[in-house]
């Protein structure tokens, strides 16, 4: 998406879904589950 189209897009408050998002080019990847860490 151009710089015009995301600001117009977002000028006002919008939920996305994650996978709406990723669509529009605003995230890179959808992350369902969580990873533990080696602590846990």
């Amino acid at each position: 998406q151009n710089l015009d189209a995301v600001r117009e897009a977002l000028e006002r408050d919008r939920f996305l879904t994650p996978e709406v998002a990723k669509e529009f080019g605003l995230i890179d990847d959808v992350v369902s589950e969580r990873s533990t860490g080696a602590g846990e």
